[in-house]
């Protein structure tokens, strides 16, 4: 007899502090997995408080209210019978707080898991909220709380709440060769890549423990700057069999069954038996019966498919969630704002019916150093989209500022145009009840490249978790292909003309160009990148970018640097030294600035990635 197990695994979009909808999804997808015969539905972690809450967690109340949700759906699962259902819940125990999962059947709780491997990294800080489970047993509801092995049947499954499953591996020993199943809850932000280093980690953990995964992960944008790509999978026979990324639904449930008795021969004995509970779970269902397994969708590794997956359902749960009616942004005809533009287009034609007027709304801002060729592009790709550009002269509130303070310093002029700018596209913001977005690159904010109340303005920052290499590739790349049936020609214009911000020269006489006030976009990526994410010193940056020219070092932004050559060591040298002090005195300007996804490995974002001084020297 093939014993099979069915496993669904759910995941929702859901808005923080909701705990009435939060309930709403858990039940229903309960309900959705009772009915089509499953016997395992899986639910994200900490499902039904959310992830996010980040400083909330310090209140009990917050515990109180999901523990009241725990309750109802307990009391719910008597209209289930035999349904296990794995929640996610924070519980205070001995007067700390526990990131939690809870196994519910048949109108009880019966046993419960805590975290122990606190993700407490880049942009993650669990330690701060929460205790580790490790060595913690203890009643709660008349359940145990520790590690566990729970039984359905013939058939054994363990627990492993997210980063448990590949940092905590000697806490899971346990498992080791006793479990069929392991379930992975996970509340995993989205970064471009990262999916294949985790689906690499589950076939390794798969491999390693000796059972089949199943796991489920956050969907959408949830506290407003981590994304989460919804992303389930069954880990079964040396294969993934997962969802696909960033489901546009509000829920999903992924359904796949396995023949769990053929696949894993179990040890005789445990590795570690102490302190190990072990519940029965009822098993009422046949085990031989069939379900209907959910299709599965093969990974791609199109990095430019998935930023802009996840930037577009960013901007979507954003709008809808902060409530507000639309977005607005100042289109330059530059190569920043004209993504940002292909963005917003791409998630009306995904997410919303009807005109795109309704929810975007442009501007091109006139000023002095305002050339032709930007203008007809901003026209051109505006008109492309469908959205209605409205051209405002600022050139005669410009002269009248000027006149308040006259002044010849190159830079204060510049800022004036910029403030100016964003003083109108602030006013459009405001009338129609819409979130004014920025448009900068994170290579501008590492340096301090932007107008603080000008062209930095703005509620939110689609694109400024990313590099303006980044940037100038994806444009040549939709330029090239389009996405999803649609076509982006007039970016070949927008691509003809260099970056410039457009604050000094007069009409088609532009005099200022972004890479001469600071370097060659590809070097100051390459020197962010080591300085931010790998930690070395400006010294040992120097070293490695002369090394480089003679040999790999197996570090990717600077093995394909291929403009280094043409950089001679004086200016090597004065680049770096231009970055250490821009870098260091522009730390006020990032914590001015509008909060931006998170999309990448790193971002410089003050509160989580890097916490760097306001004041220092800068090497």
């Amino acid at each position: 007899m093939v014993e099979m197990l069915s496993v669904a695994m759910a995941t929702f979009n859901c808005s923080l502090l909701d705990f009435d909808a939060r309930l709403k999804f858990h039940i229903d997808l309960s309900n959705n997995a009772k009915e089509q015969g499953i016997e395992i539905i899986l639910f994200p972690e900490l499902s039904i408080s959310g992830y996010g809450l980040e400083d909330l967690f310090f209140a009990d109340w917050i515990s109180t209210k999901a523990w009241e949700s725990v309750d109802k759906l307990v009391t719910h699962s008597k209209t289930l019978p035999g349904l296990v259902i794995v929640l996610g819940a924070p519980l205070i125990l001995d007067n700390g707080l526990y990131n939690a999962a809870v196994v519910v059947q048949d109108g009880k709780v019966c046993g419960i898991v805590p975290k122990v491997a606190l993700a407490n990294d880049n942009v993650h800080y669990e330690a701060r909220w929460f205790r580790s489970g490790r060595d913690l047993e203890a009643l709660y509801c008349g359940a145990k709380v520790g590690p566990h092995i729970f039984k359905l049947g013939n058939l054994k499954f363990g627990i492993a709440i997210c980063e448990d499953l590949w940092v905590n591996r000697e806490g899971l020993d346990y498992l080791d060769n006793q479990v069929d199943l392991i379930l992975n809850p996970s509340a995993s932000h989205f970064a471009i890549g990262k999916l294949q280093t985790k689906r690499a980690l589950w076939l390794e953990c798969s491999r390693r423990f000796n059972a089949a995964i199943a796991t489920t992960n956050i969907l959408g944008l949830e506290a407003g700057e981590l994304l989460y790509d919804g992303y389930s999978a069954l880990i079964c026979e040396g294969k993934v069999q997962g969802s696909g990324l960033f489901s546009g639904n509000d829920s999903e449930l992924f359904v796949r069954s396995f023949p769990a008795h053929k696949l894993f021969a179990r040890k005789l004995y445990a590795t570690r038996t102490d302190g190990i509970a072990e519940t029965e779970l009822a098993r009422v269902l046949a085990p031989t019966r069939t379900v209907t397994q959910s299709p599965f969708v093969k990974s791609s590794n199109n990095k430019f498919a998935e930023f802009i997956a996840a930037v577009t359902i960013g901007l979507r749960d954003y709008l809808r969630k902060s409530n507000q009616k639309g977005y607005v942004l100042s289109l330059s005809g530059g190569r920043d704002s004209s993504l940002v533009l292909i963005l917003l287009a791409i998630m009306c034609e995904r997410y919303y019916q009807g005109d795109i007027n309704d929810v975007v709304k442009a501007a091109y801002l006139k000023c002095k150093a305002s050339s032709s060729a930007t203008l007809a592009s901003a026209e051109a790709l505006a008109k492309h989209l469908g959205v209605a550009l409205e051209v405002v002269d600022l050139r005669k509130i410009v002269v009248e500022y000027e006149s308040f303070f006259p002044t010849t310093d190159r830079l204060s002029r510049q800022n004036l145009q910029a403030r100016a700018r964003s003083t109108a596209v602030w006013l459009l913001a405001n009338e129609s009840q819409s979130i004014l977005l920025t448009t900068g690159n994170r290579s501008e904010l590492s340096v301090g490249y932007t107008t603080i109340d000008g062209d930095s303005s703005g509620g939110l920052n689609p694109i400024g978790g990313v590099s303006k290499s980044f940037i100038n590739e994806l444009l040549a790349y939709l330029l090239d292909n389009g996405y999803a049936g649609m076509t982006f020609s007039p970016l070949a214009s927008v691509l003809a003309v260099p970056p410039s911000a457009e604050l000094e020269g007069e009409g088609d006489k532009i005099t200022q160009f972004d890479e001469d006030d600071l370097m060659p976009y590809e070097l100051l990526q390459a020197i962010e990148e080591l300085y931010v994410y790998y930690g070395y010193s400006f010294d040992q940056i120097l070293e490695l970018l002369k090394t480089s020219r003679g040999a790999k070092i197996n570090i990717d932004v600077v093995d394909n640097l291929t403009i280094l050559a043409t950089i001679n060591d004086e200016d090597l040298e004065n680049y770096l030294a231009k970055f250490a002090r821009l870098f260091a005195i522009s730390q006020w300007k990032r914590h001015r600035a509008a909060p931006t996804f998170h999309v990448d490995k790193y971002n410089l974002n003050y509160r989580s990635w890097l916490r760097y001084p306001i004041l220092s020297k800068g090497s």
